[in-house]
């Protein structure tokens, strides 16, 4: 059975380090994980896991491609669907990104959804997952980024 983990939080609150070092830390275990770049208007995921990917979430989002068709594989073996960054708000993208999730249950053992903020839509993404996390900080103060980010976890 798959498990959908949503972690939300504001604009530099940590989602990204928190989500790869997470998805890292549990393929490092055993476990079957998909990271999914749901955050479409400042994706880091594929800046953070240091791939370079040459297909992303949006040629699902634009009906180019389908889901199973942007997974690719960061070191670790962990799964990645990173994204390009979005300029406009778009519903229709919101939607299919929650078909995309819905799509990809049984892909994985643990989907980690790197999500955006402040966004109606975060809520369907919250309905569809099994857990989320919210993470918080200090006004002012930056999340610390280990900058050997894929090395194996302890």
């Amino acid at each position: 059975m798959t498990r959908i983990i949503n972690i939300a939080g504001n604009n530099g609150s940590g989602k990204t380090a928190l989500a790869l070092n997470l998805g890292i830390a549990l393929t490092n275990k055993g476990k079957d994980v998909l990271l999914f770049d749901g955050n479409i208007y400042s994706p880091d995921i594929a800046n953070y896991s240091d791939i370079s990917p040459s297909i992303f979430l949006n040629e699902f989002l634009e009906g180019e491609k389908n889901i199973e068709e942007t997974i690719l594989f960061h070191p670790t073996g962990m799964k990645i669907i990173p994204s390009m960054g979005e300029e406009e708000y778009n519903l229709e993208k919101h939607k299919k990104i929650n078909q995309a999730l819905l799509s990809l249950i049984g892909k994985a053992e643990i989907i980690l959804v790197d999500s955006f903020s402040h966004s109606p839509p975060l809520f369907s993404v919250v309905d569809n997952a099994d857990e989320t996390i919210f993470i918080t900080n200090q006004p002012n103060q930056k999340p610390y980024i280990n900058p050997r980010i894929g090395d194996e976890i302890s």
